[in-house]
């Protein structure tokens, strides 16, 4: 579990610094949760699969579902010019 949690972080460290955005957008979020809850995996707020909290989860672009029902997004932050 460890071991997940690091790579998580790294991921996050990873896409922040190389100008990738770090949270998915609502619409985004909807469509993951979705696919959640069809999950037989999916219990209480939790991946039985995997052991994440989906609500957290879900909302982070690095993430993606241990069954691959969703990826990660990898995608350059906006910018304000």
């Amino acid at each position: 579990m460890a071991l997940k949690f690091i790579k998580s972080m790294f991921l996050l460290k990873w896409a922040r610094l190389t100008g990738r955005a770090t949270l998915a957008s609502s619409k985004e979020q909807q469509v993951r949760l979705d696919e959640c809850l069809k999950c037989p995996q999916f219990e209480d707020g939790n991946c039985r699969r995997c052991g994440c909290l989906v609500y957290a989860k879900i909302m982070l672009t690095t993430e993606q579902c241990p069954d691959k029902r969703w990826l990660r997004i990898w995608r350059k932050r906006a910018t304000i010019s």
